[in-house]
Parts: structure tokens; C-alpha cells; sequence
């Protein structure tokens, strides 16, 4: 039953991003310099995607996780371990 609950919620991350998801996500993209269409473009060319409605749920969140732990830790996220 576990490998369902599992294919169940890999499943839902591989749906679209959500609306909360990318305000949220343009939010962040503000916060670091973008506005506008520009924000757009720099969220694709981060997401890796032609467009945001091929932006899964998983691409949102590791981009989310990113960002976030960029700005409260410098950018040396990546060495501190």
C-alpha cells in the first residue's frame, strides 16, 4: 500500500504548478530584480521550460527551495554541508 500512497503523491507533484505556486514564484522573481515580462522570462530560463503551464508542482517547489535558501543563506547553501 505504501508504493500506491507513493505513486499517488508523485503523481500530484507532476501536475501543473498551482496559482499559490506561482504568485509566489513571481513574488520571488520581484524580489530579486524582475518585473514584468522580464520576470516571466527569467522564471522560464530557471524552471527550464518554454512555458509556465509546463512547470510541474516538483519544478516550482525546487525552484521555490532555491531561491529561498539563496536569500537567507548568501548563496553558500550548496557548501554548507
Amino acid at each position: 500500500s505504501h508504493g500506491y500512497r507513493a505513486a499517488q503523491e508523485r503523481g500530484s507533484f507532476d501536475g501543473a504548478m498551482s496559482d499559490a505556486q506561482r504568485r509566489l514564484l513571481y513574488r520571488l522573481a520581484f524580489e530579486h530584480g524582475h518585473e514584468g515580462d522580464e520576470a516571466r522570462t527569467w522564471l522560464h530560463q530557471e524552471l527550464g521550460v518554454e512555458s509556465l503551464t509546463n512547470a510541474t508542482k516538483r519544478d516550482a517547489s525546487a525552484l521555490n527551495d532555491r531561491l529561498v535558501l539563496k536569500d537567507g543563506d548568501n548563496g553558500h547553501a550548496a557548501e554548507a554541508g
